[in-house]
């Protein structure tokens, strides 16, 4: 049924809340979670031929579909590793999208981190996508009363400005 989700920082997958336009899927989802493990197997449906007389919706898309697995492991009680494969399709075969990624998380101390990478594959509309995103955000808190921060952002895309060519989120 229509829910949200939301895994690691919702850069991929998210509710994002804090959008005008929340986002909530079509979609049915599977949980495991065991100890300090948990596991996420879905599909949901994006985009759905809406039966005009053409058959397509606007812009020539046709039906959108994902399925998805999403595993964490918290192997320290402060630090977390997380893993997200995820595959974008629609009815037009010449058009798919696979995107894998790892995201690791952690406090030490005052310390923060916060590490992502994926790397995208696939073809929209018979060409080659080959994509890449990588993203850090160290950051350290003061023990003082008013807890004062100073946090580093930095994430670089790969990209050329075409829809084949560019990490799509």
């Amino acid at each position: 049924g229509r829910q949200e989700m939301a895994f690691d920082t919702q850069r991929i997958i998210g509710a994002v809340g804090w959008s005008q336009r929340g986002r909530s899927f079509d979609a049915l989802r599977l949980h495991l979670g065991k100890g300090q493990t948990n596991a996420d197997l879905f599909g949901a449906l994006l985009i759905e031929d809406d039966g005009d007389a053409d058959g397509t919706i606007a812009g020539g898309a046709t039906n959108s579909f994902m399925l998805g697995f999403h595993g964490d492991w918290q192997y320290d009680p402060q630090h977390k590793l997380s893993l997200l494969a995820l595959s974008v399709n629609q009815s037009d075969p010449t058009v798919a999208r696979h995107t894998i990624g790892l995201v690791a998380t952690g406090k030490t101390g005052g310390f923060a981190y916060t590490a992502e990478g994926y790397y995208q594959l696939g073809k929209t509309g018979g060409q080659d996508v080959s994509a890449w995103l990588a993203a850090v955000r160290p950051g350290f808190t003061f023990n003082a009363p008013w807890k004062p921060s100073i946090t580093l952002w930095g994430e670089a895309l790969s990209g050329d400005g075409t829809a084949h060519g560019t990490f799509d989120t």
